[in-house]
């Protein structure tokens, strides 16, 4: 949330940076000068004179830190102005607050978001739009970006990811022109969160010159909403201008086709509105466009609701929509949508607020049922599963866990009353009741997950001698710790004694304690060239176990697990070879394994 107090400590920074630039000169004048009365009455020398160069720029310094000062009344000034205008400046609702059963899109043009993803602008942005928008889907438009010609790392995908688990990216720009890293024109988009289980396609302008994209959700029944994100070129510049704008591509592009001669911007209203009529007719459509014209007064909005589409800020009765470009007077960018959708909430920031740019960043608050067609469910995440059946060891375990919960809170006794209890319909008191047996039994069950198994993913292929000569190495290290006087957990020492059989530890002498570290180490040194050997032992054993548990032979069962354990190891070898990447190139379609007798 944006206060008062946050802006005017985010604003003053320059000038705390002044005050200690400054604080710094007088401590280096003052230490300089007790330096000089020391070399005076201990070492008796002569302070050197100063060079012409060196008093010119002392004179220099202080120049700029008067003329700083005197800045610095006018900047306070500028600030209360702007610090008081700040909750005027504000159009519409909060972005803050958040209904629930509602979609957030966020909007706005940042002018650039660069080609390096390490610069505090892209910093900023990212955290902005990820801790306080509150927002499902977001677009940007103008991104000023080659995608082509970054790294994968430097991507608009691998931006997102360090800071969202769940999220579906689309970029668009220019393919025609190659006018460098930073090609002006794009637009990027992301849906995010629980948001991104709905999104069923991606796409962008089909003549390549990256005018939109789009992202497109689907609902229950086939209930689709196609939400776009567009970038309308500016008015012509002038002659003297370079050739890399915008306008100056698509006008390049009409030359190169030879086309008929027409304005970019009238080639890109056709099309938009050819692609609105032909989308309207099958699904919903959400339209976040920077028009580079007055939205109120110019023909686009006319156009817009001829189509079907109209303005979601004109929906709301917060007055007139107010100038959406920081030098501007009149709103040029907007937030269209069909009819059928349901608006909760709608607003625009002040300049300088949320992602960083000249243009205001603006937010719709949809309806989700409207938007999907019933309400958006949580999705849990596929986390890998504990609980292996064909493993009678840690079922049994995971079993009797759960046995020993139900037991201590009586939870088939007192769901025995409740079956007695409820009628139809079922009271509040009831329900309440039930709802805590419910999550007494799920705490349960949580528990006993945690306890019947441990995933193993070390680089050693893991078995049981691998395992306890590990958890011995790590007493006997715990103890030596504890002896020197270091903090250790006494209660993790007594968990591993017990689990190596090495009862009271604490009791060894230093250099016992030291000699039994050392045997640990070499033979734990010993064992890794013949893990796999071992490994295969431990799978045997394991199989001869549950073979009379699941009624099938011994050896059909070896079989089977050693056939999944190379197939297993078969796909690491590959995941090392081929790492995860985006786009086509590096798929594995098939994984053969080797036969026992080769």
């Amino acid at each position: 949330m944006v206060t008062k107090r946050n802006l005017l400590s985010w604003l003053t920074a320059p000038l705390a940076a002044a005050d200690k630039v400054e604080k710094n000169i007088c401590n280096k004048k003052v230490k300089k000068k007790k330096k000089v009365k020391k070399n005076k009455n201990d070492m008796k020398k002569k302070r050197k004179p100063l060079t012409k160069k060196q008093q010119l720029n002392k004179i220099k310094q202080k120049s700029r830190i008067s003329d700083y000062m005197e800045l610095n009344e006018e900047y306070k000034k500028e600030l209360e102005k702007r610090i008081n205008e700040a909750d005027d400046n504000y159009y519409g609702d909060r972005h803050t607050g958040k209904r629930e059963k509602t979609m957030r899109v966020w909007f706005t043009n940042p002018c650039g978001i660069g080609a390096d993803p390490h610069k505090i602008k892209n910093h900023n942005s990212m955290s902005f739009l990820r801790y306080k928008s509150r927002c499902d889907l977001f677009g940007l438009a103008e991104t000023n970006v080659n995608w082509h010609m970054l790294k994968g790392s430097a991507s608009f995908y691998s931006r997102v990811k360090y800071y969202w688990k769940r999220f579906k990216t689309v970029t668009a720009h220019n393919l025609h022109a190659n006018h460098g890293i930073n090609q002006r024109g794009g637009v990027c988009m992301a849906a995010i969160g629980q948001v991104a289980h709905k999104v069923s396609k991606v796409g962008k302008d089909e003549t390549g010159l990256g005018r939109w994209a789009w992202i497109e959700l689907v609902g229950r029944e086939n209930y689709t909403t196609r939400i776009y994100t567009a970038y309308r070129p500016g008015q012509k510049p002038p002659k003297e201008s370079k050739m890399t704008t915008v306008y100056h591509q698509h006008a390049q592009y009409i030359r190169d086709l030879k086309m008929e001669k027409q304005d970019p911007r009238d080639m890109f209203d056709r099309d938009i509105i050819d692609e609105m009529e032909e989308q309207l007719k099958t699904k919903n459509v959400i339209l976040m466009l920077d028009a580079n014209q007055d939205i109120l007064l110019g023909h686009f909005q006319k156009k817009m609701k001829e189509v079907g589409l109209q303005n979601a800020y004109q929906t709301r009765d917060h007055g007139e929509m107010p100038s959406t470009h920081h030098r501007g007077s009149r709103p040029i960018s907007a937030i269209f949508h069909s009819n059928e959708l349901k608006i909760v909430r709608t607003g625009i920031l002040p300049i300088g607020f949320g992602v960083d740019g000249d243009h205001k960043n603006m937010f719709v608050d949809f309806d989700t049922a409207s938007v999907l067609g019933n309400e958006m469910y949580m999705v849990a995440d596929n986390n890998m599963k504990t609980l292996n059946l064909s493993d009678s060891r840690v079922y049994k375990k995971f079993n009797k866990v759960l046995k020993q919960h139900m037991q201590k809170n009586n939870i088939l006794a007192r769901s025995q009353r409740l079956k007695e209890v409820a009628k139809y319909p079922i009271s509040e008191k009831v329900k309440v009741k039930m709802e805590e047996l419910d999550d007494q039994i799920g705490r349960g069950i949580k528990s006993a997950l945690k306890q019947c198994r441990k995933i193993k993913k070390g680089k050693i292929p893991f078995s049981a001698l691998f395992q306890s000569l590990q958890q011995q190495r790590r007493l006997w290290i715990m103890t030596y710790k504890k002896k020197i006087g270091q903090r250790v957990s006494s209660r993790l020492i007594r968990r591993l004694s017990v689990a190596t059989g090495y009862y009271n530890p604490l009791t060894y002498t230093m250099e016992e304690v030291i000699y039994k570290r050392k045997e640990c180490e070499k033979a734990y040194s010993n064992l890794i060239p013949h893990a796999s050997s071992e490994r295969r032992r431990f799978l045997e054993e394991l199989a001869a176990a549950n073979a009379a548990e699941l009624n099938i032979a011994k050896e059909k069962l070896i079989k089977r697990i050693m056939k999944s354990e190379q197939i297993r190891e078969q796909h690491a070898v590959t995941r090392r070879h081929f790492p995860k990447s985006k786009g086509p190139g590096r798929k594995v379609d098939k994984v053969e394994c080797r036969k026992e007798n080769e």
